[in-house]
This record gives C-alpha cells, sequence and structure tokens, in this order.
C-alpha cells in the first residue's frame, strides 16, 4: 500500500478498542557478557536452512532477527516455508537444516530414529467480539461457517439479527495459517470487495464491512492474553471451552496448538544446526517464546556453544491494556472541553482485494481512546485561526450502498458538527467550505460556527480535489485544464475569468520548501533562504540528486551505486551518512516538531511494505509495516502484530493487537 497523507479509514472495530502496554522481550535484554572462544555468531553464511509450518513463520523471524542482528521483515526470504508434512520430507532429503512445526503426525512424535524433535511452547486461535454481543461460544463449524461465508447474520448463532461482520487477515500471517489449518480445513475463506475504481473503492469495501460491534476477529492467544478483562471486548470459547494459559497448554481449548524445533538426529555437534537447536531450549534462546501460554522446560545441558544474540531487533510484546474516556462504544466524537489536543490512532482496517486502507479513531496526547475507530480520513485543517479536524465516514443504507459523509470538529475536541457535510470544498483563512448533501455552500469558522456561503451566481459545484490560493478557490471546468472557475472567498463573487490580483502557486525544478523557507538545488550547489532574509550556501558535491531541509538538518541523497546520502547540520558538516538506501523526512502533520527520517524497503521481495524509522542522528531505527505518519510528536504506524500510537522514542502509548489484518 502505497503512502496517502492521512489517509485511514471509517471502518470502526469496537473489538480493537483496548490499549496496550508494552515491555522489551523478557524483560530488560540480558547483561552481556564477554565473548568466550566456544560463542556463535551467525551469519547469512552458515544459518541453518529453515524450514516448518507457515504458522510459526513469526517464531522463525524472530529466530533469524536475534540471530543475524538483521529486522524481522528482513529474514522473510529465509523463512518461506512450506508446511509441516513438506518440510519433514525436506528435512529427510537433506534440503533444508532445521524445522520449527506445528502438531506433526503422531507417528513423527512417536518415533525418534531419525529425527531428533523437541517441544518449545503452546499457542492457540483466539477470537474477539464486542462485549456487548450476546453470542458467548462458538463451535468449529460454526466459525467455518462464518468465514466460508454461509453463515452470515450473528441470529444464526443465537445472536442479535445483524450481519456479521469477519475481519480476516489477507497477508500470509501466522494467525491466518492457523485459521486455515484449525478452522477453515481446506476452505476457502470470503472474497474481500474487489473494485480498481479510486471513487468507489471505501465504499465498495465499506459496504461489505459495517456496523463493527457486530464484527469477529482473530489473533494468536499470546497477544491477547489479558484481553477479556477489558470492557468492550470479550474472547469467545470455543466448542463451550473458554481460552486461557491452562486450556491452551493442556489442549482442551480446541483451537490450541504445540510449537517443536526439529533437526537430523545424526547432526554433528560442532555443526551450526546443532548449537543453534540447542540454544533455543536454554533459558536465554526460550526469550524468543515470551508471551506464550507456556514454554517446555529445558536446560543447558547439552548446550555446546553459547550464540550471539541481538534482542533489539525483535518487536516488544504489548499486553493489552484498556484505558477509555467513556465506558461505553463511541462511534462519534462527543464534543468536550477536557480532552487537550486530540490525535488520530489507527484501530483496524478496509480491505479489498486490490488494497487495504487503515481505519482511524481519536485518542488524547496520552493514549486514552475518546472515540472508537469509524473514520476513513483524519486530516488537520491549519488554514485557519484555529486547527481544525476535517472527520470522514461512510454511511451505509438499507440497499448496501455507501456514501461520504464528513464532519469539521475543534483539534481539541471542543466542539463537533457531526458528519453533516457531503465534502469540502478548501480551507482558508475564514474557515472551511463546507458542501450539504443538498449542494449547498457553509461556511464553518474556527470555532465552529456555521454560516451559509452565498455566490454571486449559480455555478456546478467540482466533485474533485480543488485548489486555493489565498483569497480565491478555482477549479477547471473540462479536461483541458485552461478554463476554471474562480469564487472569491471574502464575498462569493464567481468568475470564469482569473481575477487581476490572483496568483497561480508556481513550481520550479530543484526548488523544495520548509517551515521556515525555501531552498534549491543547483548543480553542486544548495541555496537555503529563510523567512528571516537569510541566505545559506552549502556545496553538496557531485551526483547529488535531492535535498531536503528539516529545522537544523539537511538530507542530500547521491545517484551513485548503489544509492548514498548524508544528513548534515546548516554548515555541511556530517551528522550520519549510509549507502545502500535513501531515506526521508516523515512529514509531521500539524506541529513545527522537527521530522524522523525513515526509508522505504521491500526486504528481500517481500509483498508486505515496510518502513525502517529512525532518529534524527540516525539511531534508534525500529521497523514498521506499511507507511509511518508523524503528527507532531507523535507517530502512528502498524507491526505485524499491533496498532501502535507512540512517542517520537517509539514508546508505545497505545498498542492495539490487529485482529483484522
Amino acid at each position: 500500500m502505497k503512502h496517502r497523507q492521512c489517509c485511514a479509514a471509517m471502518l470502526s472495530m469496537a473489538l480493537l478498542v483496548s490499549l496496550s502496554a508494552c515491555k522489551s522481550p523478557g524483560g530488560e535484554a540480558p547483561p552481556s557478557s564477554s565473548p568466550s572462544p566456544q560463542e556463535l555468531t551467525y551469519t547469512r553464511d552458515n544459518f541453518p536452512r529453515l524450514d516448518g509450518s507457515a504458522d510459526a513463520v513469526p517464531l522463525a523471524q524472530n529466530l533469524a532477527a536475534v540471530t543475524l542482528g538483521e529486522f524481522q521483515q528482513q529474514t522473510s526470504d529465509l523463512t518461506q516455508f512450506s508446511g509441516t508434512d513438506q518440510a519433514l520430507q525436506r528435512l529427510q532429503a537433506g534440503e533444508c537444516d532445521l524445522l520449527l512445526i506445528s502438531d506433526p503426525p503422531k507417528a513423527i512424535l512417536e518415533s525418534s530414529s531419525e529425527l531428533h524433535l523437541e517441544e518449545l511452547a503452546t499457542d492457540g486461535l483466539v477470537f474477539v467480539v464486542h462485549a456487548d454481543n450476546p453470542v458467548d461460544s462458538l463451535t468449529v463449524e460454526q466459525l467455518r461457517g462464518i468465514y466460508t461465508g454461509e453463515i452470515t447474520n450473528w441470529s444464526q448463532v443465537g445472536g442479535k439479527d445483524a450481519d456479521i461482520l469477519p475481519f480476516q487477515h489477507t497477508t500470509d500471517s501466522g494467525s491466518q495459517a492457523l485459521l486455515e489449518r484449525l478452522v477453515l480445513q481446506g476452505q476457502e475463506t470470503t472474497t474481500p470487495p474487489s473494485t480498481l475504481d479510486p471513487v468507489t473503492y471505501l465504499q465498495d469495501a465499506v459496504a461489505n464491512y459495517n456496523n463493527s460491534p457486530n464484527a469477529i476477529g482473530y489473533t494468536f492467544y499470546r497477544h491477547t492474553q489479558d484481553l477479556g478483562q477489558t470492557q468492550q471486548m470479550k474472547l469467545l470459547k470455543v466448542d463451550g471451552v473458554a481460552p486461557s494459559a491452562q486450556t491452551v497448554t493442556d489442549h482442551t481449548y480446541p483451537l490450541s496448538t504445540t510449537y517443536y524445533v526439529a533437526m537430523d538426529a545424526q547432526q554433528s555437534q560442532d555443526s551450526p544446526t546443532y548449537t543453534l537447536f540447542h540454544w533455543m531450549l536454554s533459558p536465554s534462546g526460550q526469550q524468543l517464546l515470551e508471551g506464550y501460554p507456556s514454554i517446555a522446560p529445558h536446560d543447558n545441558s547439552a548446550l555446546t556453544n553459547t550464540v550471539t544474540a541481538h534482542w533489539d531487533m525483535l518487536e516488544p510484546i504489548h499486553t493489552p491494556k484498556a484505558e477509555r474516556w467513556y465506558n461505553t462504544y463511541t462511534d462519534h466524537l462527543i464534543p468536550s472541553n477536557e480532552y487537550g489536543p486530540l490525535i488520530p490512532y489507527i484501530g483496524s482496517s478496509v480491505t479489498t482485494t486490490s488494497d487495504t486502507y487503515w481505519v482511524y479513531g481519536l485518542a488524547t496526547q496520552t493514549g486514552v481512546v475518546v472515540t472508537d475507530p469509524v473514520f476513513h480520513e483524519i486530516t488537520y485543517l491549519d488554514d485557519a485561526d484555529t486547527s481544525m479536524l476535517l472527520l470522514t465516514t461512510h454511511e451505509v443504507d438499507a440497499n448496501g450502498k455507501a456514501w461520504k459523509q464528513v464532519g469539521l470538529a475543534a483539534a481539541d475536541g471542543s466542539w463537533y458538527t457531526g458528519q453533516v457535510y457531503s465534502r469540502m470544498l478548501c480551507a482558508c483563512q475564514l474557515g472551511a467550505l463546507m458542501v450539504t448533501p443538498d449542494e449547498e455552500l457553509v461556511m464553518v469558522a474556527s470555532d465552529g460556527t456555521p454560516a451559509p456561503f452565498h455566490l454571486s451566481q449559480s455555478v456546478d459545484l467540482p466533485t474533485l480535489p480543488t485548489s486555493s490560493a489565498w483569497p480565491y478557490l478555482y477549479w477547471p471546468t473540462d479536461d483541458t485544464m485552461t478554463n476554471f472557475v474562480y469564487i472569491d472567498l471574502r464575498d462569493g463573487t464567481v468568475s470564469t475569468q482569473a481575477p487581476a490580483d490572483f496568483q497561480a502557486p508556481t513550481y520550479q525544478e530543484g526548488v523544495g520548501y520548509f517551515s521556515d523557507g525555501w531552498f534549491q538545488l543547483e548543480g553542486t550547489t544548495l541555496t537555503i533562504h529563510t523567512t528571516a532574509d537569510a541566505t545559506h550556501t552549502l556545496e553538496v558535491g557531485e551526483n547529488c540528486a535531492r535535498a531536503d531541509v528539516n529545522g537544523d538538518r539537511i538530507l542530500l541523497v547521491y545517484d551513485t551505486e548503489p544509492v548514498s546520502f548524508r544528513v548534515t547540520d546548516w554548515e555541511g558538516n556530517d551528522i550520519f551518512v549510509g549507502t545502500g538506501y535513501a531515506p526521508s523526512f516523515l512529514t509531521p502533520t500539524h506541529s513545527d516538531t522537527p521530522a524522523l527520517l525513515s526509508y522505504y524497503t521491500t526486504f528481500f521481495g517481500d509483498p508486505i511494505q515496510s518502513y525502517v524509522v529512525m532518529s534524527r542522528d540516525g539511531k534508534s531505527p525500529f521497523t514498521a509495516q506499511d507507511f509511518v505518519l508523524q503528527y507532531g510528536n507523535r507517530l502512528l504506524y502498524a507491526t505485524q502484530s499491533h496498532y501502535i500510537l507512540s512517542n517520537l522514542a517509539g514508546d508505545p502509548l497505545l498498542c492495539l493487537p490487529r485482529l483484522d489484518g
């Protein structure tokens, strides 16, 4: 999914309204000790060839990340697993070295002549619904019916007369693999809506994914161990058995699984495979399993070598912990003077066959949920005297037709118009010019006061984005882009000719802008012009293809092989440099806060796009799935298992387990 400025999604998911406190795997990383001659450092040259079951891929990526010192996404080429049965065959044929598998056949467990197999941990697939849903338990057969489309209404399983919203994972995630193996058993899931029309893609998606209090989602038990204690979501029983650490461990919960590590029984004790196998079973290696409901106890008796471990490569473990402003499901903004500045958070996503779009709610700066995620889009409007929020949703009628609705709110939530407008034409010094469903114009001032906006003559209002150059709003009337309508925002005067004082924005090659001025790159010279009429000149050298300025940082990207970059101060002194990738500044929305940097990577062809985020001095990197948004001093991003709202240091303020993606 490509970056969309402030693109969010409407689909509210009350399932995800619990907040999460986060901790590092195993608490603090174990103190480092002086390397001994027996310490083994893994590289891609000596790392064992892995294979296994699809639901063990997250564990395998953790293993590879910690031992190789790479981000989890970077290891995707090492974890293209073929499934338990085929992986066992490949191990026997010598085509792989180490297996991570779940629930191998009984015959394999009972045979030890050719295979060395040890239990690692247990986990389970759990299903989550809104706390107010009267359904407390489903059978495996009913779950299969829901996810294959045979059961579509909660009344069919003892609930209310309401359509079931089955959130499903569309990527090759571990929980999706577990769903396919334990629940679907060879049957196909329902297909997300498909459309290529950029205007209607969300409408079609929302028409299929509507009314999230009636939703159902699934994830690993280890991601939701405390989720049942929250007020807005509950874990379903399956076949009458509630998921718990005990029932998952002893397999009385029917959707439980046990993970094993396996290797050829004839592996040499000095081989990297033998060392990694026994390290995983040691107390040190078992930190990879932090958060699993149960971990099989092992000791160091068979460990002949220690392993160099990079624990900072792991995604932190998140324990759900609820903190809400309101105890009930909140599908709109309730005006209040007590919130303080509001910030969007990611709560879920809307998926079509071609793309996935985030769903947003509003929270306080400390991560307390104010609204459930119900917004397709949240945009800050900074052109008026006081910042406003443009909130976009979609409503669905009885025929399943969705239409767009927008509302305005104060950035601190002190006032809210409701979702009463069909679209916004522009934001300006006077406020926001809105269009009602009846095609009437209303100017909403920065204090929330609406006033009719009258035009000097009737015109067909545009449905596509418009342009503005104060004090004029203008848009083309045909595809030639030569005929325009101009509206004076001060008095509503309409003209089909450019007014005498109209000045359209001009764009110049090599020119860029930042909060305190503009800059121009010409050849090997970067010239920075500030709003204080100061000029700074910097010689950047040959092959500089791109420059950007943000606060006291200058980013210079060079067209070399491989690509390289420098981050300098305004005097050209290097702060940090790099090769092989080209970062960009994040765009802090609604703030003068300096931007962090990130760079996009499709690690080894992984279809899931990832971003590496780093601080302004090049330190403290972390990875995020899909793009990262910076709202002032807050970051919004997703990992493979969580949606996160954090501070700029990456410390999560709100963590939501992903039940939908």
